[in-house]
């Protein structure tokens, strides 16, 4: 499960890499800002999850 996550969070980061060279700043800007919610979003429910098996 967490290899998957890596691996999904790597192929986002290539993307972005890619999407530098090709799109203007403020496209990348905003790009970044949205990965970087929806990955601190999953890192929060990962968080949570292990959390709630810890206590139990």
């Amino acid at each position: 499960m967490t290899m998957v996550m890596i691996m999904m969070v790597m192929v986002l980061v290539m993307l972005v890499m890619a999407m530098m060279i090709t799109m203007d700043q403020l496209t990348v800007m905003t790009l970044m800002i949205m990965m970087n919610l929806s990955v601190l979003i999953q890192m929060v429910i990962l968080v949570m999850t292990v959390h709630r098996t810890i206590q139990t």
